[in-house]
């Protein structure tokens, strides 16, 4: 069966079977530096300081509570740190920073790998006693899922279903935006007489995508889209190529969660039009939308600088910089513009519309030396 193409997408956009398909942009990754060191330690690190677990229970197949004895360093909440600490038994792995939640002393919400269904693990914190639990059997209830891209989807949970966003719970959550008070819990994450699950970090996360009659894709969570503006909708996004073709229909479901309503059919999908583009920093470009899309629509797209004479770059959302109808991309690591030269911007993919020659993006002028006043570039 050949799948009509979704509005907005060039016309090379070639869209087959029951997703569509088109070519593939490239990596989307980057480092950032490393951070400084300081010369001298006058006390010991709190790093360091003796910490007991206290009790360690299980809140879904994808996230455990732990209770310390006392609070967690925040070097030991540091990615890294942490799952070199937390040692899970029968090849359990973290798969995200613990969550400090508001309200208690050393309560954390810890976002693991897929607990098996049945299974008992321990944990142990830097080589201390061991403590068991048994896999998590709640799964997240999600209320719904919806299309809101060419290639991704919203799988939404509402706190009207006793359902929050660790970032609506947790006090040290980096990154998100609850735009409200947080929600205390008890030990038993109740709160005015009512139990509420709480969602983890979903990084690594996939749904499960099966077009009725064809075979499922993974869609992936997309970074920082859990929480924004108080509205829980994390995103999932198909795999770089895939569409979804309009008018078929799909239903999702993942081993983590339960969706309510699970289907939807595909929709031909008008691309964001870009308006402008404008250079604020040597290498943040903020871009404008011709209309606010209600949503973060820019979270995991990339743009693509061209100028005559040398060889494209790239540019990657920083994620939760969506202002409106604006956002801002930062050049890959290793990357930068010349001074004094103009680029053309485009989009890496069908997710927005801009004229085929690109958007103009003109850099910022060389700085002046020597005796005359350094010129203002305008930038901050």
């Amino acid at each position: 069966m050949t799948a009509a193409v979704p509005l907005g997408m060039p016309a090379s956009f070639d869209s087959r079977g029951l997703f569509g398909r088109f070519g593939s942009f490239g990596s989307k990754e980057g480092k950032g530096a490393p951070g400084g060191k300081t010369k001298s330690v006058p006390k010991p690190l709190a790093k360091f300081l003796p910490k007991e677990l206290l009790q360690v229970d299980a809140l879904s197949p994808i996230s455990i509570q732990v209770i310390f004895s006392r609070p967690l360093a925040d070097e030991e909440l540091e990615a890294d740190t942490a799952r070199a600490s937390f040692k899970l038994g029968s090849d359990l792995e973290l798969s995200g920073t613990p969550r400090l939640k508001a309200g208690t002393k050393a309560s954390y919400i810890v976002p693991t790998a897929l607990q098996q269904p049945g299974k008992r693990y321990t944990l142990s914190y830097r080589g201390g006693d061991k403590l068991g639990f048994k896999a998590g059997v709640d799964r997240l209830f999600f209320r719904y899922v919806r299309q809101i891209s060419y290639d991704t989807i919203e799988v939404v949970p509402l706190l009207a279903d006793g359902v929050a966003d660790c970032g609506m719970v947790c006090a040290d959550e980096a990154g998100t935006d609850c735009s409200g008070p947080l929600l205390k819990l008890n030990p038993d994450n109740v709160s005015g007489g009512r139990h509420y699950q709480i969602v983890p970090p979903l990084e690594g996360k996939t749904v499960r995508v099966c077009p009725a009659g064809g075979l499922p894709l993974l869609a992936g969570y997309v970074e920082r889209t859990q929480l924004e503006g108080g509205v829980q909708a994390p995103q999932f996004r198909l795999p770089e190529g895939y569409a979804f073709t309009p008018g078929q229909l799909y239903a999702a479901d993942m081993d983590w969660g339960r969706i309510g309503r699970d289907e939807f059919t595909g929709s031909a999908w008008q691309a964001l039009k870009i308006k402008g583009v404008r250079l604020i920093e040597p290498d943040l470009i903020r871009v404008e939308l011709a209309a606010d899309p209600g949503c973060d629509l820019f979270a995991g797209r990339m743009l693509q600088l061209a100028c005559h004479g040398e060889a494209s770059k790239r540019a990657s959302y920083v994620p939760g910089s969506r202002d409106g109808a604006a956002g801002e991309f930062r050049l890959l690591p290793g990357w930068s513009l010349q001074p004094g030269k103009t680029y053309r911007a485009a989009p890496i993919g069908p997710w927005a519309a801009c004229p085929p020659e690109g958007m103009p993006l003109q850099s910022l002028a060389p700085s002046i030396t020597g005796t005359a006043p350094r010129a203002k570039s305008g930038a901050r």
